[in-house]
């Protein structure tokens, strides 16, 4: 597999992005935040990059010498035109090793690839989020864990349902604080149910269960 990326000018940006939805499924168009900005407002009121920057995944790199001709046939200026072998490696192990380990509250998460030394006074939480959602990176997970750090410090819980547990983190943070207390995880993906009790296990919570469902019929 190849990658294919160039810059052209923000002007341009819609006829480009016409011509490549023809012949592409998917593709990726940003700003490129080292140029000035255009005279041109987004939807929120702030201005936009005078460049951006396009990006596809090519099967094929022929298809690389189609998406120059299709430029230059719409007269088209680009900039930057590359081509690069795209190296076949296992990406989720990629994920995993250059993945940071966070701090929130009382959990220090980080991944079984990169084992790291717990600092005093926090509960190691090792999570491997693979295909399902809950690294602990997005805020609403962030938002969750922050949360329950600040519930376990004035509340006695013993029994947990983690609703759409995706990877398990929130449930397991709960699993690891307190020891005691019986989890049930539940998603309507059974990858994701499989994800959580790989990390269950990852971090020796016996008293983590999880199903497949689709609500509260489980």
């Amino acid at each position: 597999m190849y990658s294919l990326s160039f810059l052209t000018n923000q002007k341009n940006i819609d006829l480009v992005t016409s011509l490549l939805e023809q012949h592409f499924d998917t593709f990726s168009c940003f700003e490129d935040e080292t140029a000035e900005l255009s005279d041109v407002l987004d939807e929120n009121g702030f201005y936009i990059s005078s460049r951006f920057m396009i990006k596809l995944i090519l099967q094929d790199k022929t298809y690389a010498h189609f998406v120059e001709m299709l430029l230059n046939s719409a007269h088209i200026a680009c900039e930057q035109f590359q081509v690069e072998d795209i190296i076949d490696q296992d990406w989720l192990k990629v994920c995993y090793e250059n993945f940071k380990p966070i701090s929130i509250g009382r959990f220090f998460i980080h991944s079984s690839y990169a084992p790291e030394v717990v600092p005093n006074g926090q509960c190691g939480l090792m999570i491997d989020a693979a295909t399902a959602f809950g690294s602990g990176e997005h805020q609403t997970t962030k938002g969750c864990l922050t949360a329950i750090d600040q519930i376990l410090k004035d509340q006695t819980i013993t029994t947990v349902l983690d609703m759409g547990c995706g990877s398990g983190i929130l449930g397991l943070a709960v699993g690891i604080a307190r020891p005691n207390a019986n989890i049930l995880g539940v998603d309507i993906d059974a990858k994701a149910v499989d994800v959580a009790r790989h990390n269950a296990t990852l971090n020796g919570v016996p008293n983590f269960s999880a199903v497949t469902s689709d609500g509260f019929e489980s």
